[in-house]
């Protein structure tokens, strides 16, 4: 800790220089998940609001962003498929900038290995290019794909050499996950 920001300040910044910018809710889960034994309930908006007074965020239309950073809609997209997996618990996590968005690790039971997630954002006729990049890909191993869609049309083009789902977004907002056959 540097001395100026508490202990949520700083997980939320370093979370947002990942990710670049983040929703409200997203923020809210983040902090209310890994703080929530520690410091009770935490007033987010006064978290994000002290952390622009000091010139380190910035709200952006609905987004707080990390300063100089531009918000990345497959990145935000990304973190909800890795809310909705994680529940209650924050994942170990690692943002990457090709065609894998992000991977994620859930702990396992005493003495398992962590299960593993790489998510794609699969953009509308490069299909194939995402499929091939994530059977290429060996790192973690026993690692499950998951794919990010954005019509039913693109789960029917999508394959993959390991375990892999579909995650599409309804009208409501809410994602719905589709189970994909090995390759």
């Amino acid at each position: 800790m540097n001395g100026l920001l508490s202990e949520p300040q700083e997980f939320v910044l370093e979370t947002l220089r990942q990710f670049n910018a983040l929703r409200l809710d997203q923020i809210k889960w983040l902090l209310q998940t890994k703080y929530k034994d520690q410091y009770g309930v935490l007033n987010i908006r006064s978290v994000m609001r002290q952390l622009a007074y000091m010139g380190k965020v910035r709200e952006q239309e609905n987004l707080w962003c990390a300063l100089w950073r531009k918000p990345i809609p497959a990145l935000i997209e990304a973190f909800d498929v890795m809310r909705l997996m994680c529940d209650d618990t924050i994942p170990q996590f690692r943002v990457e900038r090709n065609q894998c968005q992000l991977t994620f690790y859930l702990p396992g039971e005493a003495g398992e290995i962590p299960n593993s997630f790489k998510v794609y954002y699969v953009i509308g006729g490069q299909e194939m290019d995402a499929c091939e990049t994530a059977c290429a890909r060996r790192d973690p191993l026993g690692h499950t794909v998951l794919y990010i869609v954005s019509s039913l049309a693109q789960i029917e083009r999508l394959y993959c050499n390991k375990p892999f789902f579909a995650a599409l977004k309804g009208g409501d907002g809410r994602i719905e996950f589709f189970q994909g056959n090995i390759q």
